[in-house]
């Protein structure tokens, strides 16, 4: 082993041109070393390089020789095993340099290319756990391709830290690909009253938010799903029954309700180019605090129709002080019974002093019967057939019937004495 040692120490290699083998180690510098104990190589331009050691460190340094100062442009650092390089390391394709914002991997090759690969089980971590510190992936016009045998995993776990995906100039594109439930899926998975899943756009179009399937949408709750909008849209395009199909299935206690806060006539409003058919197990009850309106346009004697099909079915009218009113304009009104018995059709008055009016124009009051009897019974009162017009025949009483025993009979069952004025039991009286 060959020592060298002392100010401008030196040894010459090759001094006749020849090839020299040294078979020994060379040591440049005492156990003490300082930046002068180096290794340098010269030739006939002023460029040199040295090799030395400072405090454990391996450098390598050059100089062009204008001035005569040494640059160090690599370096091992003594025991943590890192490497330093000036202006970067280069391998093959891949420079490893620096700039502004740190270390950098510079692809140099034709395809300019950068691939990190790892042939065992471990994984490829970039990891920038300082603070303040972030990792920033620029794509360029190929854009960024992430593709995994397994799950591809974005996660956030900072306080408050958000996950951004933003595309400024073109569309956000997400698709699963799976052949079965979650293909994609949207979770917000915290356990909180405040948690919220939240889809927007700043989109003032009429398809701002445009959800479209080729097959259906299921939109499931616990509690309340509320569609809020300056109008909301429901239609069903099939051909089909149930094209919009608006159900309670929670139970018995479940209902569907419609309501307007509007004051106009039609707040609700129900319009079909068909029919409107509502169908119940029970009562359907129709209540307003103004009126209640039934119109059918249709020119038939059936444009509404109010119909009891049940075997004991009836229809019954209730009302206050404001009567009821039935107008026909242009046309019969027609009450008809198909019960097989006296009372068939029959009008009461139940009030203490109700009575029975039967008004008409010139074409009078016809009371037909086609083969019964038109009784006028009273079990309280008086049964008076008046009329006020001053012609022959005001009031008359006919038995029109061709035959021996057609006859007009007119009795009581009052037992009063004949012989007065007005107390007999049959009493006809004329005043002119």
């Amino acid at each position: 082993s060959k020592v060298l040692a002392g100010e401008g120490s030196f040894v010459a290699l090759n001094p006749a041109g020849a090839d020299q083998t040294l078979a020994q180690s060379l040591t440049i510098g005492a156990s003490s070393s300082t930046l002068s104990h180096s290794l340098t190589f010269a030739d006939s331009s002023p460029d040199k390089s040295k090799i030395y050691q400072s405090s454990g460190d391996l450098i390598i340094a050059v100089s062009d020789g204008s001035p005569a100062t040494f640059t160090e442009v690599f370096k091992v650092a003594d025991g943590t095993g890192l490497v330093w390089a000036k202006n970067g390391f280069e391998t093959g394709s891949i420079q490893i340099t620096d700039d502004a914002d740190g270390g950098k991997l510079v692809a140099t090759g034709t395809n300019g290319g950068v691939k990190l690969v790892t042939t065992g089980t471990g994984v490829v971590t970039i990891d920038a756990d300082s603070t303040g510190a972030g990792v920033v992936i620029d794509a360029g016009s190929a854009g960024l391709d992430v593709n995994s045998d397994g799950t591809v995993d974005i996660a956030s776990s900072g306080a408050a830290k958000a996950v951004n995906i933003t595309s400024n100039n073109d569309v956000v594109t997400i698709t699963g690909k799976k052949s079965g439930a979650s293909a994609v899926k949207l979770h917000a998975s915290t356990v909180d009253a405040t948690t919220t899943l939240e889809i927007s756009s700043a989109g003032t179009g009429v398809s701002a938010v445009d959800i479209n399937s080729a097959g259906g949408i299921d939109i499931d709750a616990t509690s309340a799903v509320t569609v809020d909008a300056s109008s909301v849209a429901l239609t069903g395009t099939t051909n089909a029954a149930n094209a919009v199909n608006l159900s309670a299935t929670g139970g018995a206690n479940s209902t569907v309700k419609i309501s307007s806060v509007g004051t106009g006539a039609t707040a609700i409003d129900i319009d079909s180019t068909g029919g409107v058919n509502i169908d119940a197990a029970k009562d359907i009850d129709l209540s307003a605090t103004e009126r209640v309106v039934l119109t059918g346009q249709k020119s038939s004697a059936d444009a509404v129709t109010i119909e009891a099909t049940g075997a004991n079915g009836g229809i019954t009218l209730d009302a206050k002080a404001g009567n009821i009113t039935t107008t026909v304009v242009g046309g019969k009104s027609i009450t008809t019974s198909n019960h097989s018995s006296a009372t068939a059709i029959q009008f009461d008055a139940t009030g203490a002093n109700g009575g029975v009016a039967f008004e008409s124009k010139l074409g009078g009051l016809n009371l037909n019967s086609a083969a019964g009897t038109i009784a006028l019974t009273s079990t309280l009162g008086q049964v008076a057939i008046t009329s006020t017009k001053a012609v022959a025949e005001a009031v008359k009483i006919a038995a029109t019937g061709a035959g021996a025993a057609t006859q007009v009979e007119i009795t009581s069952a009052g037992t009063n004495d004949t012989s007065s004025i007005g107390a007999s039991p049959v009493y006809i009286a004329a005043s002119g």
